[in-house]
């Protein structure tokens, strides 16, 4: 009997640490822009110095150039970690489902087997996982806020979930405007909403020329 290939053990560790390692690099360069401004309110505009001004603007664009690179390196890393996942269960995923194909063809998991690999495979290298990574430094902002005043830390606290909670109870808040379709149709209803006015039209005086009409559209 044929035994199935096991998986390579997949050594990724390092390569985490990277990303993470990354991240804490290019997160605190985002107050790049914040502090730019305030620089630029509290010292050039004051002093009217262009010089001051210059070396602010060659500062702040160093630094979102390393913030790019920073970013583009981490992207690298994932990729590299996906491609490392993919290499370890690409074959042993391949000869069980060729197996099992043998076994039970018409079986839906089967024939999907390649696709869900390859769908863990993009999220892996995608930028969700950097979001995710990146949703972990927004505690240690709201950390450096609440310690340089809590009035501060409460507004950026309410401004960051202020969003999460509008999106989940929004729905909840008008149900009757959830179940509307993209088009604008009710619930309920039909795109031949308006079509029954147009043939009560016909009615009338102008029964007759209706008839005429439909005769010449049947000639046609």
């Amino acid at each position: 009997m044929t035994r199935i290939s096991a998986p390579k053990q997949i050594r990724t560790g390092r390569l985490w640490f990277a990303v993470l390692f990354f991240g804490a690099l290019m997160n605190p360069l985002m107050m790049t822009g914040p502090l730019f401004m305030l620089q630029v309110y509290d010292r050039v505009i004051p002093s009217q110095s262009g010089a001051t001004l210059a070396a602010l603007f060659v500062l702040a664009a160093f630094l979102y150039a390393m913030m790019a690179l920073l970013d583009s390196a981490r992207i690298r890393v994932l990729v590299r970690i996906a491609a490392k996942f993919r290499a370890a269960l690409d074959r042993p995923v391949f000869e069980a489902r060729m197996f099992a194909l043998i076994r039970d063809p018409g079986h839906s998991a089967t024939l999907g087997a390649l696709q869900d690999l390859d769908m863990v495979h993009k999220a892996i290298a995608s930028s969700a996982v950097l979001s995710v990574l990146d949703t972990l430094w927004a505690f240690a902002f709201f950390g450096i806020l609440f310690l340089l005043h809590p009035a501060l830390g409460l507004v950026a606290l309410g401004g960051g979930t202020y969003p999460d909670f509008a999106c989940l109870l929004g729905p909840m808040a008008h149900p009757q405007a959830a179940g509307r379709g993209t088009s604008g149709i009710p619930a309920g209803g039909s795109a031949n909403h308006g079509a029954e006015p147009r043939r009560r039209g016909c009615g009338g005086d102008g029964h007759e020329r209706c008839r005429g009409g439909q005769m010449a559209s049947a000639a046609r």
